[in-house]
This record gives structure tokens, C-alpha cells and sequence, in this order.
């Protein structure tokens, strides 16, 4: 190999290490969000009527999950600066984070909750969603959570049923875990029926 075909090959080398990323540096495009129940809204503390179908007593609370994506950590998506899109995944088990929530929401209202009751509130998380979508400064939140839920009493008769929903928006930092954080917390807060 004569000199000129050398340098020739040397600078094509040189120039494929500048154009790949470097192996094992790569960045991962998926932002993990904590689930830490911190919401940011005043969202009042009216209690769920369950569709007018009073419980008689305390309740026992089950829930289970009726989401249907194929990966159940990730909740939500988001667009970069260049607008391609990312997954948002959960760091944490989401359906613990949503019980506990719905728990603490239950005991905030002063709702009667015994795990001993045969009258059973069943709530089916059918959403849990967080986007974020690039804007010109910042990024804007949204966040979706539906529950499904069967009033049980304790001969085993169904006393209701219905759906529960809340929602919410907000600007924020681009790619911020707190952000989606926030609004998840708020969007369960609000849920309900």
C-alpha cells in the first residue's frame, strides 16, 4: 500500500470514529420518573359520591390494573428539542403508587376504609399517562388517570359502578422528572367519582 492510499485510510478511520457515538456512551432517550406522590394543586376534598350509591359502611379498597400497554413501566411519552419522540417510564411499582395514593386520598376526605369490610370498592386503573411536549422555551405537561370502579356490598351485590378521571396540565422544565411527577400526583388527586 503505497502512502497516498495510507493517509487515505487513516483519515476515513479518523472520520468514522468522529461520526458514531462512542459504544457505551450513547444516551438512553427514555426519562425515568420517580413515582413520589407530590401534587401541586388545591383540588378541594370533595368526596366521591360512587354515583349517588352511598357505601354503607367502611369500605375495603382492591385495586388492580386494566392498563393495557405492553411494557406496564412505561407511562407516558414526550418530544425532544428536535421533536423525536422518547418514552417516559416509571421507576417503581405503579400500581403500589397508585393504591397508596388512592389510600391517602381516602383518608384525607375521611372515608371509612377497613380492610375487613365485605363491602368492596374495586378500582381498575384503566390510564395512567404523563406526555411532555416540547415547546419553544420549556416543556407542557399533561397527565391523564381513569379508574374504573365496582361497589361491591357484602352479599357480594353490585351497589355501583362507574369511572373516575382527572386530569391536568402545566408548562415546565424540558425533560423534568418533578414535572411529570407533579401532574401524575395531581391528575390522581383529582380522580374521582
Amino acid at each position: 500500500m503505497n502512502t497516498t492510499h495510507r493517509c487515505v485510510a487513516a483519515g476515513l478511520a479518523a472520520l468514522a470514529l468522529l461520526i458514531s457515538p462512542a459504544q457505551g456512551k450513547e444516551k438512553d432517550p427514555t426519562l425515568r420518573v420517580p413515582l413520589e406522590y407530590s401534587p401541586q394543586e388545591a383540588l378541594g376534598s370533595r368526596v366521591p359520591d360512587f354515583g349517588g350509591k352511598k357505601a354503607p359502611r367502611a369500605v375495603k379498597i382492591v385495586t388492580e390494573d386494566g392498563r393495557t400497554g405492553a411494557v406496564p413501566a412505561v407511562v407516558g411519552d414526550g418530544t425532544d428539542d428536535d421533536d423525536r419522540p422518547f418514552d417516559i417510564s416509571a421507576e417503581g411499582d405503579v400500581m403500589g403508587f397508585a393504591g397508596e395514593v388512592v389510600r391517602r386520598n381516602f383518608e384525607e376526605w375521611s372515608f371509612p376504609v377497613d380492610d375487613a369490610s365485605k363491602t368492596v370498592l374495586t378500582l381498575r386503573l384503566s390510564r395512567f399517562w404523563v406526555a411532555e411536549r416540547n415547546q419553544a422555551v420549556g416543556s407542557m405537561y399533561s397527565a391523564e388517570v381513569r379508574w374504573i370502579w365496582t361497589l361491591t356490598g357484602e352479599s357480594g351485590e353490585t351497589l355501583g359502578w362507574g369511572t373516575a378521571s382527572g386530569d391536568t396540565k402545566r408548562y415546565g422544565k424540558e425533560r423534568s422528572r418533578e414535572n411529570c411527577t407533579e401532574v401524575l400526583s395531581d391528575a390522581l388527586k383529582e380522580a374521582k367519582g
